[in-house]
């Protein structure tokens, strides 16, 4: 979608072709250390202050992005997971207008599910993006 590397403190992750700003957030029930079970997956930090070289961080959070990929890693056992199997994960697609007319600051999985209708697989992501424009 971009050409380059990702300028560290721009407001979202990924600019695409057509000018769409992209943050995307992460969760997965498996984390790199013990746990008695899985995590809930809740996806946090959808708002944020702007970098300006001349002037600092903004005073004040906002949504910085078109549109909200939230990617969920989907094995629950630590012997399954594998991050680069793109099967293993599903991600959910909103246009920024959605986050920011509810307040959300952070949201629950059980809540994209019912805000998107379901996940898109890898395959579809591209589509979903441009959907939620």
């Amino acid at each position: 979608m971009t050409e380059g590397p990702r300028v560290e403190r721009d407001a979202y992750d990924v600019l695409a072709p057509d000018g769409t700003r992209i943050e995307v957030k992460s969760s997965a029930y498996v984390q790199a250390w013990y746990q008695q079970k899985p995590s809930l997956i809740k996806f946090s930090g959808l708002t944020g202050r702007t970098w300006d070289s001349g002037s600092g961080f903004s005073t004040e959070r906002g949504f910085n992005a078109d549109v909200y990929v939230f990617a969920l890693q989907t094995a629950r056992d630590q012997r399954e997971y594998d991050p680069l199997d793109v099967e293993q994960w599903r991600f959910y697609v909103l246009p920024q207008h959605v986050l920011q007319d509810r307040g959300y600051r952070s949201i629950a999985l059980s809540t994209l599910m019912s805000l998107t209708g379901g996940p898109a697989e890898f395959g579809g992501l591209a589509e979903a993006i441009s959907e939620a424009r």
